[in-house]
């Protein structure tokens, strides 16, 4: 049995780049890695100045108490209104009234809370992480620079380093042969 040889140029090639840019305009409070260092997929890559966005988180969420409360008060007064209306003590047009309110109050927090989700998705945007495990590479911008998703270098890129491919062309001539050690041997 002889090895079948073949010398070939050729080119490695990584399955993945990927060019990390913000997806929130905002000033750059840190970065986390260094260029050429190894990074996995979800690792902290940078962070973005983020005490308006937790503001905003915040007022969301005192917003969405306020509204609840209401809501736990219309909800009490909707029963009390209940009892008397089956008396006859008030009107039915008043308990009608009390139950459009607390609709409206339901459907107040309802939109509330997704404001409050809206505003978290926001506030998490102010930490880049790597979206590929692979090596970083030249850091593209320092620590209070303003940066924008439209940015065209990003902060970083990250290439995937495992698996790679390797591209090389083979004279015609030579083909069947290739082919035939791939049979041999497998994908």
């Amino acid at each position: 049995t002889l090895p079948t040889s073949l010398t070939a140029v050729g080119q490695v090639q990584a399955l993945q780049q990927v060019l990390v840019r913000p997806q929130i305009e905002g000033v750059l409070t840190e970065v986390l890695f260094k260029e050429g260092q190894p990074v996995t997929r979800g690792q902290v890559l940078a962070r973005l100045d983020d005490r308006a966005l937790r503001a905003q988180v915040d007022q969301a969420q005192a917003e969405v108490q306020h509204l609840k409360a209401r809501l736990q008060i219309a909800q009490l007064d909707l029963k009390r209104y209940e009892g008397l209306a089956s008396q006859a003590a008030v009107p039915v047009q008043q308990r009608d009234q009390q139950v459009a309110l607390v609709a409206q109050l339901q459907a107040q927090v309802q939109s509330q809370q997704a404001s409050l989700e809206a505003a978290r998705v926001q506030l998490s945007y102010a930490t880049i992480t790597s979206p590929v495990a692979g090596r970083a590479g030249l850091r593209q911008v320092d620590v209070g620079n303003l940066v924008r998703p439209s940015d065209a270098n990003g902060l970083v890129t990250v290439v995937q380093t495992q698996p790679v491919a390797v591209l090389f062309s083979v004279p015609q001539g030579r083909l069947g042969e290739v082919r035939q050690a791939l049979r041999q041997k497998g994908p």
